[in-house]
């Protein structure tokens, strides 16, 4: 074998190791998201069975966040530039008022809605959130085919903090489109937390095993 066989050799077995580890240190990396950060912002499951707060039903009702057109049994809602369209506002203190138990432990909040998008522009979002300081904001973009569909979003309220959030449902549009409503509610439940032990499960040592 000359030198130039021994480096070519050699390279090739360098990089088939380098590409072994990476593999390695990805299926590592995805292991350890998967099972430490994931449960920490996955939203949990209901403690009790879900309690409506608000219904708005195309024809019945009016939307709170203003008055928009109706087509076929259903609101027409159309954006002409990149914008977040509000539907619903809620004050969180009005929310403790009104459900005492929401003062007590972190809660769900969840939204059902019949909607579509049109299948020739971008589609919205419908996002769910609680927005202040470290509030979060969940959404689910609208199927862009142009027939309807049960929405579900759903956010995972903290214990109330001294400064109450505002709790906002909206369609988010990064471009100009149009999108129909047909109904939505917002439903409510205390959450069902998991153990700090399950989280962080603890690792056996040497002497344990």
């Amino acid at each position: 074998m000359n030198i130039v066989q021994w480096w070519d050799e050699l390279l090739q077995g360098l990089e088939t190791e380098l590409q072994v580890g990476l593999a390695h240190g990805i299926e590592l990396l995805n292991s350890t998201i998967e099972q430490t950060l994931l449960p920490l912002i996955k939203i949990p499951e209901p403690a009790a069975p879900w309690q409506r707060l608000y219904v708005y039903q195309a024809g019945v009702e009016s939307l709170p966040s203003g008055t928009w057109p109706l087509n076929d049994h259903a609101w027409q809602i159309t954006a002409h530039w990149p914008q977040t369209i509000p539907l619903l506002e809620l004050p969180e203190h009005y929310l403790w008022l009104e459900i005492p138990s929401m003062r007590q432990g972190d809660q769900l909040l969840l939204c059902r809605a019949w909607a579509k998008a049109d299948p020739h522009s971008l589609p919205p979002k419908l996002s769910l959130g609680r927005h202040q300081a470290w509030g979060w904001t969940q959404g689910v973009t609208l199927p862009a085919d142009g027939e309807w569909h049960l929405l579900e979003v759903c956010v995972h309220l903290a214990a109330p903090e001294t400064e109450p959030g505002l709790i906002k449902l909206a369609l988010e549009f990064i471009a100009p489109g149009q999108a129909w409503l047909r109904d939505f509610e917002v439903l409510q439940a205390p959450a069902k937390l998991r153990p700090l032990s399950e989280l962080f499960p603890k690792h056996k040592t040497n002497s344990e095993t």
